[in-house]
């Protein structure tokens, strides 16, 4: 969260978003003299180094974004959605009515995000076939005697 806050404020105060490391300051020592972390002694440069977003080749990606979420808003994803490369995203989607945690937490989420997911997972991911007629199967664990798919993973 430290991290995510420095970036809202630091990208406010220079009215530009940044895509950058962790700023620990140009402090390296404490108010009582002892060495500490700062951007110097972590990156060899007062100022955190950036992240080269536009770098980001050969990986497809897939945004899921929530209208109510205060964290990621629809600012935020479109300020993403334009630094990466492009051909990089290949599928988005927003919920009108999720926040941030909804996504993990959500109670309709099984059911309005992860079909897409592992469908995603299915066309894109590392074991996929360009002529695979069942994706979600594909990624599904097989159901052991006692119908549990974590005891049929286990016993895999």
């Amino acid at each position: 969260m430290a991290h995510w806050a420095q970036l809202v404020r630091q990208s406010a105060e220079r009215g530009k978003p940044l895509f950058r490391r962790y700023d620990y300051g140009t402090a390296c020592t404490s108010t009582t003299g002892r060495p500490q972390a700062c951007n110097r002694r972590m990156y060899g440069a007062d100022e955190p180094p950036a992240y080269d977003i536009s770098a980001i080749k050969g990986v497809p990606i897939a945004v899921f974004s929530g209208v109510q979420d205060v964290l990621a808003d629809a600012v935020d994803v479109q300020t993403l959605l334009e630094a990466l490369p492009p051909g990089t995203v290949v599928a988005t989607q927003s919920q009108a009515t999720f926040e941030h945690l909804d996504f993990t937490w959500g109670l309709s989420a099984a059911r309005l995000v992860y079909p897409e997911v592992l469908e995603l997972l299915g066309k894109y991911g590392e074991n996929a076939t360009p002529d695979s007629t069942d994706r979600l199967a594909a990624h599904s664990l097989p159901l052991n005697k006692q119908g549990s798919r974590a005891a049929a993973a286990a016993a895999a």
